[in-house]
């Protein structure tokens, strides 16, 4: 148990590194296997996705966001 602590002390400083090579290495192969363009379409819903799922966390309703969206293009 502690040789696991040890590796991820060790591996803490690179985290980010880490997740960005495990994502692009995802995406190649989504790109490879679904092609550009429909990779392009799972990954804008992914985001979608995301952020509506961002809002639920903050206790934001769907109607708080919209009046947000669309606040400023009344006037």
């Amino acid at each position: 148990m502690s040789t696991i602590k040890e590796i991820l002390d060790r591996l803490s400083p690179y985290k980010g590194r880490i997740l960005g090579v495990i994502f692009g290495f995802f995406m190649a192969i989504v790109i490879l296997n679904y092609g550009f363009f429909r990779s392009l379409v799972i990954a804008i819903f992914i985001f979608i996705g995301f952020y509506l799922g961002k809002q639920v966390d903050n206790r934001e309703t769907l109607s708080d966001l919209w009046e947000r969206l669309w606040r400023n293009r009344n006037g």
